[in-house]
């Protein structure tokens, strides 16, 4: 009777340790999918702005561009497009562009305008003005050109004078020994082949 009661009272007890530990079982599990939905949640709410950031980078951007660019326009590229890209879209630059002022690898900014400078232009009646003295005065020398001292250049140097060839140059020379240096330009006039003329086209070119 007693041993009888013993296993009841063993089979109770293991009945209820069985009960017991698929509760705490259950209970564990139940706690780890709150808590991995908990996690998943949070994971997908630190996501969710880069996302909405990604998408906000990656919206296009409108660009207008003048200046000296074979096709000015209003253009859309991507966010991340460079100078050069807006170029390449507007069918590059023209031969008037000033290079040397561009840089084609600046960042773009929306609904900015870029403008691509030109080279700069010739005044045109300054140089027409230049073409005409020239013209009108063949002989006239630049001031910029270093003056010919008489009294002691040589034979080359009296040639680059304008209308004094070898036979002047060398007259200039054999004047120079026998009479010494000269006193006044117009010394020259006393040289065999060199008249009012001649001196008249070397004047400004020589110095004593």
């Amino acid at each position: 009777m007693l041993k009888n009661n013993y296993k009841k009272v063993i089979l109770i007890i293991l009945l209820l340790l069985g009960v017991a530990y698929q509760n705490n079982w259950l209970h564990e599990t139940a706690t780890s999918e709150i808590n991995l939905n908990e996690s998943e949640n949070q994971q997908l709410q630190l996501i969710s702005p880069s996302h909405k950031s990604a998408k906000k980078a990656k919206k296009p951007i409108i660009v207008h561009l003048a200046g000296a660019v074979n096709k000015p326009g209003v253009y859309s590229l991507p966010a991340e497009a460079r100078l050069v890209d807006l170029i390449e879209l507007a069918g590059g630059m023209t031969a008037q562009a000033d290079l040397a002022q561009v840089n084609l690898a600046q960042d773009l900014r929306d609904s900015e305008k870029v403008i691509i400078p030109v080279l700069p232009q010739l005044d045109l009646d300054t140089g027409r003005k230049e073409v005409a003295l020239i013209a009108a005065n063949p002989d006239q020398t630049s001031t910029n050109q270093p003056l010919i001292n008489i009294n002691q250049a040589s034979q080359a140097e009296l040639e680059k004078l304008s209308g004094i060839g070898p036979s002047k140059a060398a007259a200039i020379l054999k004047y120079r020994k026998q009479q010494g240096k000269f006193s006044d330009k117009n010394d020259l006039l006393n040289i065999s082949g060199i008249g009012e003329k001649t001196l008249a086209n070397i004047i400004d070119e020589i110095c004593l």
